[in-house]
């Protein structure tokens, strides 16, 4: 049995904290490590029990503790390296006990690329700057002694980032070397000015083949050095910079039996192909059936026969023992890829089951079977017992994983009992286990809790045998609720906030992405049920009258006043992320109380924190920006693990949004501050945590289990070009001018009010945000600070009415 115990929230450089504990009977076990020595780089975190020598069941019962916390510290079975230097980790269990020594270096790179923020073909414009990332190890800002080079000359810009606005059409070679490290990598990118008039050919007599062959596809017209991709079926198969004029072909050999869709792109625009944009090859043959199958685990009492295929015509016929059912007689039960096999296949008999096609003028026909063993019949209660849009029948690990978020969160049939002389809300689940897990039960219960990141404190066991029944049962016993109580706001400050920007003032009329999800089975009454059905990907099924609706009708309301129906979903997210910092003040009192049960009571730790009292830990501020960003169909997700600050390590929740097909770090919480203007504290917003890559923060944020949550982009979203009051020094060759520019915007601009959620705001504290390259920040820092506070004299602004805040490459200039 154990016990967890999480207390979420923020110490002076809002961070936040936990307790944790783990009580167990000790049983005879004897602990061994498999070396003497692991060896880690700064940044890692290490999983222990890996290379604990017994990897039974007791091994989750394993405590290890550090002797060099300046080194690393350990956090559950993990150890999270901080810095170069070598440390003890020792492992407990009753009166075993075994060590290991951590050695941990810095990474040592052998790899090296360049990363194009706008990418390998660029048109030709005069005033467009292109930017470069050198990616060393596992991102940028591993080392920023690069020397680049372009075309063979040494540029005068060294860092991490290369600067060029080209002045030519041409092809462009970029160097990058890590003089530290001593490897290099190579760029090349094409510059082109405007359209051509291109032509694919090719031999229209090959375009249906009865065995695969070569077809030979030509490229025309080709006036200029340009970036040539052949794509097939929507894939590039060759990419290549076209340097000469001549005809730049593509040879294709079909890989079997198919249909091949042909494209060609010159310089990111797709060329036509006769009438067409694209061509399709056809190699005749047997239709491929794969994968054929019975679904019907969360859909149940429905039962579906599907298989993969290419989507063709023709007929397709089912056989389930003696009868069949073909798509000419029974067109209603079929669709692409799927039959509907209710009331047709009863999966508590067993029988073979079936599929064939008759063939057409280019697949011919072909059959494809399987043995369906029947299913226990004890399985129908767990079939037809719903949650969420699942049941209790498992297929896969990751389902075990699922319903033990939903019973943490809805608590499903809880009854009131003692464990350990504490009154508790129990929760029994039982899963038919309809799959054989490699995993024991009690590993499952682990990892699931790990997934679950649930705030509180709670007992967890596990037992079941799938030899005997089938069934895993797992208890949990919760010591704390999961229902904000106390929503006193009387011994909590409110700072004065600055006014962002950031917002739209116009209202969003569109619909929710939300509203067009699958409705949750279950009612949504609590606002902890409402974050995880959302962030689950539902639309919440919401209980009239209760905290959910209330919660629910705020966000949407508020939504509608910060976003508008132009904004792209990078906008969207900005928008989102300046309004929980504007609106939510920390909550420094829950710090105060040292109870678990309750503290974790605190609307702070829930949306009701951010969306009712304007005050929120980092927990709940993270449930409220992953809430609203997937209300607007953005996927977003809640990280949970330890954060460090100098010397100050603690737990700690952000997120992880997807933008454009890639994920980016977001920390509400760190990008919020407290600072003096004059003699009035104020609470202002930085975006130093907005849109980063794992590697920005990879000294600062660990997750609790990185495979559990998407890895970034290898680079931050550059979001400072086109946000009004943000400027972004690249260069210190005009860095007065650069300056002079500050300052008169914020002469220009501290008049005006600021719209936010339709309403107008007096201006009376006025925000810029800089943000300065590293190698730029490390050359003029302190002439940097001079000259802006000697400027901004120059513009009228008098000592003591503006402070200038430094996150070392983001500096906030607050105007009172």
């Amino acid at each position: 049995m154990k016990k967890r115990l999480f207390y979420l929230f923020m110490v002076t450089v809002l961070l936040s904290s936990y307790l944790s504990g783990c009580f167990f009977l000790f049983t005879s076990y004897e602990l061994g490590f498999s070396q003497s020595e692991i060896y880690a780089s700064v940044g890692e975190t290490v999983e222990l029990t890996q290379y604990l020598t017994d990897k039974s069941d007791e091994i989750s019962n394993v405590s290890f503790s550090a002797s060099n916390t300046d080194v690393g510290y350990v956090s559950d079975s993990r150890f999270i390296v901080l810095a170069k230097g070598t440390a003890t980790v020792t492992a407990r269990y009753g009166n075993s006990r075994a060590s290991v020594r951590i050695v941990a270096t810095y990474d040592e790179v052998s790899e090296m690329s360049i990363y194009s923020h706008s990418g390998r073909a660029v048109e030709l414009n005069d005033y467009e700057e292109l930017e470069f990332t050198a990616l060393t190890g596992q991102g940028s800002g591993q080392n920023a002694n690069i020397v680049w080079t372009l075309n063979g000359n040494q540029s005068a810009i060294n860092g991490i980032n290369f600067y060029h606005t080209p002045a030519t059409a041409g092809v462009y070679t970029l160097q990058a070397t890590a003089v530290d490290y001593d490897i290099s990598a190579e760029y090349e990118f094409v510059v082109y000015d405007g359209q051509q008039d291109l032509s694919v050919s090719y031999d229209e007599s090959l375009l249906i083949q009865e065995q695969p062959q070569t077809v030979f596809f030509a490229l025309g017209g080709m006036t200029q050095k340009s970036l040539v991709e052949w794509q097939v079926n929507g894939e590039t198969v060759k990419e290549i910079i076209a340097k000469t004029t001549a005809d730049l072909g593509f040879e294709f050999l079909p890989q079997g039996v198919g249909k091949y869709e042909i494209s060609c792109l010159v310089n990111g625009t797709t060329v036509r192909m006769g009438e067409n944009m694209t061509t399709t090859v056809v190699v005749k043959g047997d239709l491929p059936i794969k994968n054929l199958r019975l679904d019907y685990d969360d859909s149940y009492p429905n039962v579906y026969l599907r298989w993969d295929a290419p989507s063709v015509d023709g007929v397709f016929t089912v056989s389930i023992g003696s009868q069949k059912y073909t798509s000419e007689t029974h067109s209603d039960k079929f669709s692409d890829g799927c039959f509907d096999a209710t009331g047709i296949i009863e999966i508590f008999i067993s029988y073979t089951v079936g599929l064939s096609y008759a063939g057409d003028e280019i697949f011919s026909g072909s059959s494809a079977s399987f043995y369906h063993t029947a299913v226990k019949g004890t399985a129908m209660d767990y079939l037809d017992q719903k949650y969420l849009n699942g049941n209790y029948y498992m297929t896969d690990d990751q389902e075990v994983y699922d319903i033990f978020s939903y019973a943490m969160t809805f608590r499903p049939d809880a009854t009131v009992v003692t464990v350990n002389a504490k009154p508790c809300e129990q929760v029994i689940i039982k899963l038919f286990m309809g799959y054989t897990s490699e995993h024991s039960p009690s590993y499952l219960t682990d990892i699931a809790w790990k997934k679950a990141s649930q705030t509180g404190s709670y007992y967890l066991d596990a037992s079941g045998s799938t030899e005997k029944n089938g069934v895993l049962k797992i208890r949990i016993s919760f010591v704390t609720g999961n229902i904000p109580t106390n929503f006193d706001t009387k011994n909590k400050t409110a700072y004065d906030s600055l006014q962002v920007p950031h917002l739209s003032s116009d209202n969003y009329n569109g619909e929710f992405a939300i509203d067009s999800r699958p409705l949750s089975y279950d009612k949504v009454s609590t606002t902890e049920e409402l974050y995880f059905v959302v962030n689950e990907g539902y639309q919440p099924n919401i209980e009239q009258g209760s905290s959910a609706q209330q919660i629910y009708e705020t966000v949407r309301e508020t939504l509608r006043k910060i976003i508008d129906e132009e904004m792209t979903d990078a906008q969207i997210v900005h928008a989102i992320f300046d309004y929980i910092m504007w609106k939510t003040s920390y909550d420094y009192a829950v710090l105060e109380n040292s109870d678990v049960a309750q503290s974790v009571q605190q609307p702070a730790f829930y949306l009701d924190g951010v969306l009712t009292t304007g005050f929120a830990v980092c927990d709940g501020i993270a449930k409220t920006f992953s809430l609203m960003c997937n209300i607007m169909g953005i996927d977003c997700k809640r990280i949970v693990g330890t954060a460090r600050s100098g010397e100050k390590i603690a737990e700690h929740a952000w997120n992880k949004v997807k933008l454009d097909g890639e994920w980016y770090m977001v920390d509400c919480t760190w990008s919020d501050f407290l600072t003096n203007v004059g003699t009035t504290k104020i609470e202002a917003s930085s975006h130093k945590y907005f849109l980063l890559s794992d590697s920005d923060t990879k000294y600062s944020h660990f997750e609790n289990d990185s495979s559990l949550y998407p890895r970034t982009a290898p680079v931050a979203y550059d979001y400072y070009d086109d946000v009004q009051g943000v400027f972004k020094v690249k260069n210190n060759l005009l860095l007065s001018t650069q300056i002079r520019a500050i300052a008169n915007y914020a002469k220009q601009n501290k008049k005006y009010g600021y719209k936010v959620c339709g309403k107008y705001y007096t201006a009376q504290y006025f925000a810029i945000e800089i943000k300065m390259d590293a190698k730029i920040y490390a050359e003029v820092q302190n002439t940097f600070y001079t000259l802006l506070r000697a400027k901004l004299k120059e513009a009228g602004f008098v000592q003591g009415s503006f402070s200038i805040v430094d996150f070392d490459e983001i500096c906030i200039v607050l105007i009172k």
